[in-house]
């Protein structure tokens, strides 16, 4: 009795597997998405920088203008045209009291 065993060829399978090509697809895909993502934020935080450094300047001309305005209106000339408005007068005669 003779036994007769069919051997089938083993398959040379060139290529990649389904699952490895899935794999590496949502990867690139997940990659993607990601760099779309961090590319979004980069513009709108670059946005809001802007407008932070825009209100900066403005605040900081601000701040020049009202410590020139205390400036004039502390010195000696504009107090005493002031105190002069007010009725106050130059002293002539220093009173002592005991």
């Amino acid at each position: 009795m003779t036994i007769i065993k069919k051997f089938e060829p083993v398959k040379n399978e060139k290529g990649f597997s389904k699952k490895y090509i899935l794999f590496s697809f949502l990867f690139i895909l997940t990659l993607v998405i990601l760099e779309i993502w961090i590319q979004n934020n980069m513009v709108l935080y670059g946005g809001k920088l802007e407008k932070i450094s825009k209100l900066e300047e403005s605040l900081e001309m601000e701040n020049q203008l009202l410590e020139n305005q205390i400036a004039t209106q502390s010195s000696l000339t504009s107090l005493a045209s002031k105190s002069a408005e007010l009725g106050f007068s130059k002293v002539e005669k220093i009173q002592y009291i005991r």
